[in-house]
């Protein structure tokens, strides 16, 4: 049996959502971004019973544009459900940059908060 655990705790969901709350726009973007970025049409189209479908032809793929207006109104239960999912397929998804400089400490606290919520391994 697989030993891996999620942390479902009201805590954990709840920064998950300060986090997204204070999040600057532009971090938003830059994170939705790269949660999509490891996902075919198929997995958008499906993950978070589809909140992400209109993310399906709009461009090349791999190369998703996330639009301003998606990322400001995007719930942080729909977001945790992407990055559960961006994580299963490509589990360095929310690793920083390399450089310290790339990212703003909004998308540091994002990436933070949502491993508290993503599976130990």
């Amino acid at each position: 049996m697989d030993d891996v655990q999620y942390g479902d705790g009201p805590r954990d969901l709840a920064a998950v959502k300060a986090a997204w709350d204070a999040a600057p726009p532009p971090d938003r973007v830059t994170l939705l971004a790269r949660l999509l970025q490891p996902l075919g049409p198929l997995a958008r189209a499906a993950v978070a019973s589809g909140a992400f479908a209109a993310y399906v032809g709009r461009e090349h793929w791999s190369q998703v544009q996330v639009r301003f207006e998606d990322a400001m109104a995007l719930p942080a239960e729909q977001l945790v459900a992407l990055a559960r999912f961006s994580f299963d397929v490509q589990p360095d998804v929310l690793r920083l940059p390399s450089t310290a400089s790339a990212a703003g400490l909004g998308l540091a606290a994002l990436l933070g908060a949502l491993a508290l919520v993503l599976p130990r391994r």
